[in-house]
C-alpha cells in the first residue's frame, strides 16, 4: 500500500514539472527593452523604438530574456540619450552602475531615484538635463567626469564638507551645478541666538546660508562678524545672506553706539533720501541707561540701509512725540528740509534748538508743549511755519524769525507763550492769520512789518501786556470791513488790556489818529487810554475792551455797537446818552462765559431809546451801582415801560445794583428771558404789589 502512495506522488512531481517547462517554453519574448547580457544578469541598452516617446519609465526588477528572468544591473552607455519626453524615472535598487551618457541630453528628465545599490555614475550620464534635486548625503559611489555638468535647474546636495569628499567624486562632476557643500559653523557665545537658514543642524550649513539674527536681544548694538568680516545685515528683516567656502566661526561684538545708531529711518516716497522716524523702540533701555549721551540730539547727513547710502531729508510727523528722554539740545542740519508736525511736541527738558540753512518747513505743534526752550535759531531757508509750532513754549523769551522767508503767520503760531517779551515777524510777512499770536502776556511791543497786507480778526489776542503796536502801510482791510459788516471783521488786536499806542500813518484804507483804528466809519480798535475819534458811526465788537478813560462819552454819531464792545471797561462813568441806538448788546461791558469781570464802573448811563438788553450785557460788573437815562437820576436802575426785551443774566453779578422793574412780577413781559434776573440777589430786585 505505501509502495502505492510513493508511486502516485512521484507521478505528480513529474507531471508538475513537464507543466512549468512547458510554460516556460511558450513565455513571449519581451520586446520593449534593448538588453545585454552580463553572465546571468542584464544591462538595459536602451528601448525598442516604438517606445522611445515615452514620459514615464518604470524599470522592472528582472526581465526575462533567453529563456530565463535576469536581474537587472545597470544602465548602459548612451541607452536614453537625448530621449526627448522622458520626465520621471524609476530605477530598481539592484542597479549598480549607470554608465557614460546614459541619460544625457534629457532636457525634460526632471526626477530619477539613485538606487541604494548604486555604485558608479560614469562620465556626462546626467549631463545637460532637467534635473531638479539630487541627494548625495551618506552615499558613496564612483562619480565620474561631468556625471551631472550643465544641468542648470539641478540643486545637488553632498552631505558632506568639500575638503572631505569621497576620493572617487571626480573634481570635474559638478561642472555648473549649484552644489550645496556642508560645512561646520561655530557660534561663540554670544551669538548663540543666531539661525541658519535652510534648517540644519547645529553644525552644518549649506554654501549659500542665510542666517536669522531677530532672535539676538538687542542686535542693534552688535555688529556681526563671519571669520571676523563684517556682516552686512537687512534692517528690516535682521537677516544676512552669506556664500561660506570654508570652516566659519560667527560672533557678536559690541560696537559704539552713536545717537544715530539708535534712530529708525524709513526711504522717502520718491526714494530719495531716508526719513527719521523716531528712536528704535528697541533702543529705549540703552538709551535711558546712557541718557547722558542723548542730552544733544542731532542727525546724520546720510545713512546706509540695506547697502543703500541716501541723505537724510526729513523728520517724520510726531517723530519725537513726547518721549521721557532727557533731550537739552538739538541740532537739525541744512539737509533735512522738513520737520514734520508735532516732531518734537512736549519734550521735558529740551532748551535749544539750532536750525540750520536749508530747512524750509516747520510743521503744525512742531514744539508744542517744549516749557523748557530758551532759544530756537532760525535760518533764512525756512519759508513755511505751521499751527501751534511754539505754543505753550513758557520759558522762551526771544523769538527771531525776521531773516526767514515765512509769509504766512498762521493760527496760534505763538500761543501761550508766557515768558516772551521779544517777537521779530519775517520781514517778509503778508499775512496774520487769527490768532496767530494769542496769550502771550508778557509781549510789550510788537513790530508789524510793512509787507503785511492781511490782518485777520483777531490776530493778536490777550497779550495782556502788550503797549505798543503799529499798522502798516501796506494794510489792506479783509473783504467786507465794511460798515455794518460784522460778519467779516473783528478788532485785528483783541482783548489787550494795555494796549495804549496804536502808531501808523493814515491811508486810502484806514485812518489811525489818536489811538484809533478807523476804517470807513467804523472803529476797530481804541487804545485803553484813549477817548473816541469824532464821526464814527459804528463800533464793532470787542473794539473799545479794557479802556480805562475815567468818563467815557460815546459820540453822538454812533448808531451801532458790537458785542462785547466794552468788556472789561474799567473807568468810572460809561455815557451812551448822546448816542441813537435801540439795542445793548451781547456782553456789552459784562463778561463772556465767566472768563472776564469788570470791577470798576459805577455809572452807565444810556439813551432813551433803549429798547432791548442783550445776554450778560452788564454781567458781574460788581462795582455798578446806576444804570440810568440821564445825569440827574439818582442810584439803582428803574427799567422804562420802553425796555420790552432782555436776555438771559443781563445783570448776574452785579450785587450793588437795584433794580426797580415797574411792573407786577405776574406781569412780565413776554420779552423779558425767565433767566434775565439769574445771578441778581432776590433783595436787590423791586416788583410792583
Amino acid at each position: 500500500m505505501l509502495r502505492k502512495k510513493s508511486l502516485i506522488i512521484l507521478i505528480s512531481i513529474l507531471i508538475l514539472v513537464f507543466i512549468i517547462s512547458l510554460a516556460a517554453c511558450c513565455r513571449p519574448k519581451q520586446d520593449i527593452f534593448i538588453v545585454k547580457e552580463v553572465g546571468d544578469e542584464l544591462i538595459i541598452m536602451g528601448m525598442s523604438e516604438k517606445y522611445k516617446t515615452i514620459e514615464e519609465l518604470n524599470f522592472p526588477i528582472t526581465i526575462y530574456h533567453n529563456k530565463k528572468d535576469r536581474k537587472i544591473i545597470g544602465i548602459g552607455e548612451g541607452a536614453f540619450k537625448e530621449y526627448k519626453n522622458l520626465k520621471k524615472v524609476y530605477l530598481p535598487d539592484d542597479i549598480k552602475t549607470i554608465e557614460k551618457e546614459a541619460f544625457s541630453g534629457c532636457k525634460k528628465l526632471e526626477s530619477i531615484n539613485l538606487p541604494i545599490g548604486l555604485l558608479e555614475i560614469g562620465d556626462k550620464a546626467f549631463s545637460n538635463t532637467g534635473l531638479k534635486r539630487i541627494n548625495l548625503e551618506k552615499r558613496d559611489i564612483n562619480i565620474q567626469n561631468d556625471a551631472f555638468a550643465f544641468s542648470e535647474k539641478l540643486v545637488l546636495y553632498t552631505g558632506c564638507r568639500e575638503i572631505n569628499k569621497p576620493n572617487s567624486w571626480s573634481k570635474f562632476a559638478f561642472r555648473d551645478v549649484n552644489v550645496y557643500w556642508n560645512f561646520i559653523i561655530s557660534k561663540t557665545e554670544n551669538a548663540a541666538a543666531v539661525h541658519v537658514e535652510p534648517e540644519q543642524s547645529e553644525y552644518t550649513a549649506y554654501s549659500e546660508i542665510t542666517l536669522d539674527f531677530s532672535q539676538v536681544d538687542s542686535m542693534w548694538l552688535h555688529d556681526a562678524f563671519s571669520n571676523n568680516e563684517k556682516i552686512t545685515i537687512n534692517d528690516t528683516t535682521n537677516k544676512a545672506r552669506i556664500v561660506i567656502q570654508s570652516d566659519i566661526i560667527i560672533n557678536l561684538q559690541a560696537k559704539e553706539i552713536t545717537v544715530t545708531d539708535s534712530l529708525q529711518y524709513e526711504k522717502n516716497f520718491e526714494g530719495t533720501g531716508y526719513i527719521v522716524k523716531g528712536f528704535r523702540p528697541e533702543s529705549k533701555p540703552y538709551i535711558l541707561a546712557n541718557k547722558e549721551k542723548y542730552q544733544t540730539l542731532s542727525f546724520p547727513n546720510e545713512y546706509t540701509q540695506n547697502g543703500e547710502t541716501l541723505p537724510v531729508v526729513e523728520i517724520a510727523a510726531s517723530a519725537f512725540d513726547s518721549v521721557d528722554i532727557e533731550i537739552v539740545n538739538i541740532l537739525i542740519h541744512g539737509g533735512i528740509k522738513s520737520i514734520g508736525a508735532r516732531a518734537f511736541y512736549n519734550l521735558s527738558y529740551l532748551e535749544n534748538v539750532k536750525i540750520e540753512e536749508g530747512v524750509r518747513t516747520i510743521g503744525n505743534s512742531c514744539f508744542e508743549l517744549d516749557r523748557a526752550i530758551k532759544e530756537i535759531e532760525f535760518p533764512s531757508s525756512i519759508d513755511s511755519i505751521g499751527e501751534w509750532a511754539f505754543s505753550k513754549c513758557s520759558s522762551i523769551t526771544k523769538i527771531d524769525l525776521n531773516e526767514t522767508n515765512v509769509k504766512v503767520i498762521n493760527s496760534n503760531t505763538f500761543d501761550e507763550n508766557t515768558a516772551l517779551v521779544s517777537l521779530y515777524l519775517p520781514k517778509n510777512t503778508l499775512t496774520l492769520k487769527t490768532t496767530a499770536i494769542l496769550n502771550c502776556s508778557n509781549l510789550e511791543e510788537l513790530f508789524l512789518p510793512n509787507s503785511i497786507v492781511t490782518i485777520e480778526m483777531s490776530a493778536i489776542t490777550y497779550c495782556d501786556s502788550l503797549k505798543k503796536i503799529n499798522i502798516p502801510s501796506s494794510y489792506i482791510p479783509q473783504k467786507g470791513e465794511t460798515l455794518l459788516g460784522w460778519d467779516s471783521y473783528f478788532p485785528i488786536f483783541s482783548y489787550c488790556k494795555n494796549l495804549a499806542i496804536i502808531e501808523g500813518m493814515s491811508t486810502a484804507n484806514y485812518t489811525i489818529s489818536n489811538n484809533a483804528l478807523v476804517i470807513g466809519k467804523s472803529l476797530l480798535n481804541l487804545g485803553v487810554n484813549s477817548s473816541f475819534p469824532v464821526e464814527i458811526e459804528e463800533i464793532c465788537p470787542t473794539s473799545v475792551a479794557y479802556n480805562k478813560t475815567s468818563n467815557l462819552v460815546l459820540p453822538s454819531s454812533v448808531n451801532k455797537i458790537g458785542f462785547g464792545a466794552f468788556l472789561g471797561f474799567s473807568g468810572a462813568t460809561l455815557d451812551l446818552s448822546q448816542v441813537t441806538i435801540a439795542e445793548i448788546p451781547d456782553a456789552f461791558i459784562g463778561s463772556v462765559e465767566g472768563k472776564e469781570i469788570v470791577n470798576e464802573v459805577e455809572t452807565i448811563i444810556l439813551p432813551p431809546t433803549v429798547t432791548s438788553i442783550g445776554s450778560e450785557a452788564f454781567g458781574r460788573c460788581r462795582n455798578l451801582k446806576a444804570i440810568k437815562f440821564s445825569m440827574e437820576e439818582g442810584d439803582g436802575f428803574s427799567i422804562p415801560s420802553t425796555v420790552t426785551h432782555i436776555d438771559g443774566y443781563a445783570f448776574s453779578g452785579c450785587d450793588l445794583l437795584k433794580i426797580n422793574t415797574n411792573r407786577k412780577k405776574t406781569e412780565k413781559p413776554i420779552g423779558w428771558d425767565e433767566d434775565c434776573f439769574t445771578g441778581v440777589l432776590e433783595k436787590n430786585i423791586t416788583w410792583l404789589s
